[in-house]
C-alpha cells in the first residue's frame, strides 16, 4: 500500500489539546491516501497504536471514518482492519484545513477519485484547461454544505471527551455517499446556472462567462459528465413541472371555491 507522507504543520498546534491535533492529524491521513491500517495512522499523527485506535473510532463514531474491508495477514487467523474517510470526513477536514487541503490538492483528488465524479474526471478537466476553474468551484461548494456549520465545536466535543465510544468493537455513523455526491458535483459542475436563460447567466457572470461556456462544452463532449447533466435536467424539469401542476390545481381551485 503506498502511503503519502507529507510533513505536518505545527502552526498553532500549542493552542490546541493534543487530542485534537490527534483528531485532525488523523483526518489528514486519510484525506492524502485512499485508505490505512492504525499502524499506518499511529505512524503518521506520532502516537502508538492505541492512541490512533482510539483517534479513529471517535472519528468513526461520527461517521468521518469508516472500517473499508478486512485483509488476511500472513498470522494464521488474524485480520487486519482497513479504514479509509468518509465524503463527509473530507469535506471537513478541508473545510478546516483549508491551506493544506489546496496546496495538496491533486493528492486528494487522486486519492478519493472514486468518491465525486469532478474527481473522477479531473485529468480530462487538466487537458480542457479548467483545472483551476474546478478547483476554485470545489472549494466554493463547500461552503453550501449545512451539515458541516458546526464542524469546528464537533471536533473540541471529540477533544474534549464528549463523545467517547463504548465497548471494544468499531461502529460507524452509516453516511449515504451519494446523497453527497451527487449534490456537491452538481455545484462543481455550476449546473444550478442551467435553470436561468443564457442571457441572464452572462449578464451576471460576466468574469466567469468564458470558463461556464468551456466547462458545459467539455460536460457535452464527455459521456459520464453528460449523462449526469442529463440526469440533474431532467430531474429539474419534473420539480418544476409539479410545481407548476400545483399552482394551477390552487388556481382551479379558488376559481371554483369563489363560484
Amino acid at each position: 500500500m503506498h502511503i503519502i507522507d507529507v510533513k505536518m504543520q505545527n502552526k498553532n498546534e500549542s493552542s490546541f489539546p493534543k487530542k485534537y491535533s490527534s483528531l485532525i492529524n488523523c483526518l489528514k491521513f486519510f484525506a492524502l491516501n485512499k485508505e490505512g491500517t492504525v499502524e499506518e495512522v499511529a505512524e503518521f499523527i506520532n502516537k502508538d497504536y492505541t492512541t490512533a485506535m482510539r483517534t479513529i473510532k471517535k472519528l468513526g463514531k461520527r461517521g468521518l471514518i469508516r472500517l473499508e474491508r478486512l485483509e488476511r495477514t500472513n498470522t494464521k487467523g488474524r485480520e487486519k482492519k482497513i479504514y479509509r474517510i468518509t465524503l463527509r470526513g473530507l469535506f471537513l477536514w478541508m473545510i478546516i484545513e483549508r491551506r493544506d487541503a489546496e496546496e495538496n490538492f491533486e493528492k486528494i483528488v487522486s486519492a478519493h477519485k472514486d468518491k465525486l465524479l469532478t474527481f473522477k474526471k479531473w485529468q480530462y478537466f487538466k487537458e480542457k484547461g479548467l483545472a483551476e476553474y474546478i478547483k476554485a468551484k470545489f472549494f466554493e461548494s463547500l461552503s453550501h454544505y449545512e451539515f458541516i456549520e458546526a464542524s469546528f465545536p464537533l471536533l473540541m466535543k471529540l477533544t474534549y471527551g464528549d463523545i467517547s465510544p463504548t465497548g471494544s468493537s468499531f461502529t460507524f455513523l452509516q453516511v449515504d455517499e451519494e446523497a453527497l455526491a451527487k449534490p456537491a458535483d452538481f455545484d462543481i459542475l455550476q449546473l444550478n446556472l442551467m435553470t436561468y436563460p443564457p442571457e441572464h447567466v452572462k449578464r451576471n457572470f460576466k468574469n466567469e462567462w468564458e470558463n461556464l461556456v468551456s466547462l458545459y462544452k467539455a460536460i457535452e463532449e464527455d459521456y459520464e459528465l453528460k449523462r449526469f447533466k442529463d440526469m440533474i435536467i431532467f430531474e429539474r424539469e419534473r420539480e418544476y413541472d409539479q410545481k407548476l401542476k400545483a399552482i394551477n390545481a390552487w388556481k382551479q381551485f379558488l376559481r371554483v371555491s369563489g363560484n
